[in-house]
């Protein structure tokens, strides 16, 4: 779709670009995308939370901007609710109901604070284990930071693999956080 070429063209993430064009295909299978008052209308019908009927129609204004079309924007603004905070014993039962490597992680994102985004793209070179810290990349507008782990287990670089500045992907997760674990599980001997 040239809408998703454009909205990379202009810097946007893939998990935008993703959202914007899901959001314009189903909405292009169930009514006429160049009959604006037809999407508003239909988009009104729609059982969808008043946060996704925002963003769909950020989407389509951003697309029909992009298209020339002229178009009145509908206003749905989001209801901020307070989100379900577990209590640090449901989280550790969690973790401790994982598998060692999904464990390892769940700890990681208790430990720091990080979203799963942001501690996927974590690198090696990113983690300092002698200080017990990480240097975090921010999603989308938020700012880089540096957090240290928050269990008192004392890591050690002798456990990374020295020179590796990729990226922890898929096919290294394994090893990354279960070298994680297994340094959690050298110190608490």
């Amino acid at each position: 779709m040239e809408y998703g070429f454009h909205l990379r063209k202009n810097g946007y993430r893939e998990s935008s670009i993703d959202r914007s064009v899901r959001i314009l295909r189903r909405l292009s299978k169930l009514c006429d995308l160049a009959n604006t008052e037809a999407v508003k209308t239909y988009l009104s019908t729609l059982e969808w939370s008043l946060g996704t009927k925002e963003i769909a129609s950020n989407v389509l204004d951003s697309f029909y901007k992009f298209q020339g079309i002229p178009f009145s924007k509908p206003r749905y603004r989001r209801v901020d609710k307070l989100p379900f905070l577990p209590s640090e014993g449901e989280i550790d039962q969690l973790i401790g109901g994982c598998s060692r490597r999904v464990g390892s992680f769940l700890q990681f994102l208790k430990e720091t604070g990080a979203r799963a985004g942001e501690a996927w793209g974590v690198k090696w070179t990113d983690l300092d284990l002698e200080q017990r810290t990480v240097r975090i990349t921010p999603g989308e507008e938020q700012q880089s930071a540096t957090t240290t782990a928050k269990s008192p287990s004392r890591r050690n670089t002798r456990h990374s693999p020295k020179g590796r500045s990729e990226s922890v992907e898929k096919r290294d997760t394994q090893s990354f956080w279960e070298t994680l674990s297994k340094v959690e599980e050298a110190d608490s001997d």
